[in-house]
């Protein structure tokens, strides 16, 4: 986990809260999260930036509940972890891709895959049943939550060059015209589940199971809550201006989260 203060990470960033134009995002209240989802399975499905969330999403539920790992550990690619006083179940599934990727050995890059986009992948899919949530970008029998964009805020240079995130206060207004082009993708994304929502994918006791957690736009502001060089020393190799500290801004996409489950449950 990114616990940037155990580093030396000034605490500043954990002064700064995105509030929304028009309405107010309730604080986290990890007891009521646990009785929204009492006696149900909740997974994040992606990169390492989906285990960030569920990351967060751990440390605050573990605030009122004792967490027990059935499954993996903090480094495997599968986690599944039981909270025994809800018997809820929450898991995350390491997936670069959500369709089937075959590495390309006469690719002259690094990294080069071939995606069958009419093929999902199985390492994930054969995970599915049992689940009732799901953060990710498909599914029809779930209830399905879009996680946008997570903004990166290298400067400087790259993660490979000697790019840093050293900033100590969020970006401003004019600065954050600079990760325009993030926001085209997460516009992108939200019109993709809207289209979707209206099309005949999915039928209409179905439609309502998609939401969006729609993360960009608050995140581009925040080039002051990656771990930067505060992470563990001897893991290093560059700067992590990618990820983000815990706890720390990422903690705000459960709050979206949760906000989400109220508004899909007979609870809320």
């Amino acid at each position: 986990m990114n616990n940037c203060q155990k580093y030396g990470k000034p605490p500043g960033y954990l002064y700064w809260r995105w509030k929304p134009d028009g309405c107010d995002l309730p604080w986290f209240e990890p007891q009521r999260f646990l009785d929204l989802v009492r006696g149900k399975k909740l997974a994040f499905i992606g990169d390492s930036i989906a285990r960030n969330q569920f990351e967060s999403l751990l440390c605050l539920l573990s605030q009122v509940d004792t967490a027990i790992q059935i499954e993996g550990n903090s480094t495997s690619k599968y986690r599944t972890i039981h909270f025994q006083s809800s018997n809820f179940t929450l898991m995350v599934m390491w997936s670069e891709y959500y369709v089937k990727a075959v590495p390309n050995t006469n690719c002259d890059a690094i990294g080069c895959f071939d995606l069958y986009l009419d093929k999902v992948n199985l390492n994930w899919t054969s995970r599915l049943p049992g689940l009732d949530y799901l953060v990710i970008s498909g599914g029809n029998w779930l209830k399905t939550f879009v996680r946008t964009y997570s903004t990166a805020h290298f400067e400087n240079g790259a993660w490979f060059n000697g790019g840093n995130c050293n900033r100590t206060e969020p970006f401003n207004e004019s600065e954050i015209n600079l990760y325009g082009y993030q926001s085209e993708v997460a516009k992108v994304q939200n019109e993709e589940v809207e289209r979707i929502k209206g099309s005949n994918v999915v039928d209409n006791d179905n439609k309502n199971y998609f939401g969006v957690l729609d993360v960009t736009e608050a995140m581009m502001r925040r080039g002051d809550g990656h771990p930067g060089g505060y992470y563990n020393k001897h893991r290093k190799t560059a700067n992590d201006c990618l990820h983000w500290c815990l706890p720390g801004p990422v903690d705000m996409w459960n709050e979206m989260l949760m906000h989400n489950l109220i508004k899909t449950s007979s609870l809320g």
